[in-house]
């Protein structure tokens, strides 16, 4: 079982990026929802520790976010996807057509 822990970052103009964060799984992985833009955008991505950008990235996972519970990342969560979002998998954009 992985050990999730929830936080929030500040993009601008009470815009927050959301973000459930798997601590003990190798890689450390992280899911994010992004309301920067006027479409949502679900993001997973792997952080890989041997390398500089993932180490900067797991640090301010730590240092520059705030803490919140579960309830407010799944309100997030519902937000997204009760409209038109996309999904990025370790930065590749995913397709579905449920057509």
């Amino acid at each position: 079982m992985h050990q999730l822990i929830y936080f929030k970052w500040y993009q601008s103009e009470d815009r927050w990026l959301y973000v459930k964060f798997y601590a003990n799984r190798q890689p450390p992985a992280q899911e994010a929802i992004n309301f920067f833009t006027n479409r949502p955008v679900i993001d997973f991505q792997e952080i890989n520790l041997s390398e500089t950008a993932g180490q900067i990235m797991y640090s301010a996972l730590f240092e520059s976010t705030t803490p919140i519970e579960c309830k407010e990342y799944e309100a997030a969560y519902q937000q997204a996807t009760s409209e038109v979002f996309d999904v990025y998998i370790n930065g590749q954009k995913q397709i579905f057509d449920f057509l």
